[in-house]
């Protein structure tokens, strides 16, 4: 969920100019056409990640402050790339 709304977020001139205009179709990320580029291209899959993880570290960090504040007993996380991203506490 926050990966998707973080790639949202960023520009479509930025996504064209480091995957291609192909992956931007009607003014909208082809998620499809972008999944085929990274994975089969480990350079352009880091370049991704670097362009997403700072979003969704923002946008977790924000939840889970928010979260905190409403007194949330429980709170699940899943984060596929938890150790990659750098979520990771150190």
């Amino acid at each position: 969920m926050l990966a998707k709304e973080a790639l949202n977020e960023i520009s479509k001139n930025e996504i064209t100019n480091n995957f291609g205009k192909q992956v931007v179709l009607n003014n909208k990320i082809n998620r499809e056409k972008l999944a085929e580029i990274i994975f089969n291209n480990p350079e352009k899959k880091k370049e991704l990640e670097n362009l997403l993880h700072p979003i969704v570290r923002e946008k977790s960090t924000n939840l889970f402050k928010r979260y905190v504040e409403e007194d949330q007993k429980v709170i699940i996380y899943e984060c596929p790339l938890f150790f990659e991203s750098g979520l990771d506490p150190k």
